[in-house]
């Protein structure tokens, strides 16, 4: 008897496990499908050319699509599926883009929505929407909130991490950070009921002015991010021409 019940169990485990890697496989075609509709940048030409023609991003044929599972997120969206991959840019610059893909069942139909890394270009706001209307009961479940976030986006990333998670009143922070260097701070706002209703990436780098007082960027040409509360280094100081004293003649 007890035999027969080992069986049916290792039976079961072995049906649970096709099941689920057949409907995994189900979601990472609908993201293949969804990013080949959306980034069609690959024409390809008939023979006997060679070369194809590229005019914008693509998904490369043979490019993996992997999940990626958040266990801090999966008690805030726990029908939410998250895949991770790359786009071919067709920039000579930055030629991969990694890329993360959402995958929600809505009715009889899914909700797909997609962020590039912010090391690439700045997050999708309606991507980001995802984590706006939850509802939090403590500061640790926003710090959990947050991590999860941090820790989705440091998958898009050269050696990712999302460290020094804090909450202050309704206000949750985490320092996305890359190849141990400080590259955005995660924020999310939330009401005084402990719903989440905005998530925003900051850039959170800062340099120091010269001796001519003229930020080091405008010299270098090196593209430098700033505080978002700080003035805009390269506003100019010349006074607007109906503001301009006429010079005195003798």
């Amino acid at each position: 008897m007890r035999f027969l019940v080992m069986i049916s169990v290792l039976f079961a485990s072995m049906m649970l496990s096709h099941t689920t890697r057949g409907a995994e496989k189900e979601d990472i075609e609908k993201v293949r499908l969804y990013l080949t509709s959306k980034y069609d940048g690959l024409e390809k030409r008939p023979a006997p050319e060679k070369w194809n023609r590229i005019h914008g991003p693509f998904l490369g044929e043979t490019e993996a699509i992997t999940q990626v599972k958040i266990p801090e997120l999966e008690k805030f969206l726990p029908q939410t599926k998250f895949f991770v991959t790359r786009i071919t840019t067709g920039q000579t610059c930055f030629l991969y883009a990694p890329i993360v893909v959402s995958v929600t069942p809505q009715n009889m139909d899914h909700d797909i929505r997609s962020s590039y890394s912010p090391m690439y270009t700045t997050p999708n706001g309606k991507f980001l929407e995802l984590f706006t209307q939850l509802p939090t009961k403590s500061s640790k479940e926003k710090i959990q909130l947050v991590t999860g976030i941090g820790k989705l986006y440091a998958e898009l990333m050269s050696q990712g991490e999302a460290k020094t998670a804090a909450s202050i009143n309704e206000t949750a922070k985490i320092e996305l950070r890359s190849n141990d260097k400080h590259w955005r701070t995660i924020k999310i706002q939330f009401n005084k009921k402990g719903i989440s209703k905005s998530v925003l990436l900051e850039r959170r780098f800062r340099i120091k002015n010269d001796e001519t007082n003229k930020p080091k960027a405008v010299r270098t040409g090196k593209f430098i991010d700033y505080y978002q509360d700080e003035p805009n280094p390269y506003k100019s100081t010349v006074p607007e021409q109906s503001q301009r004293k006429s010079p005195k003649i003798d």
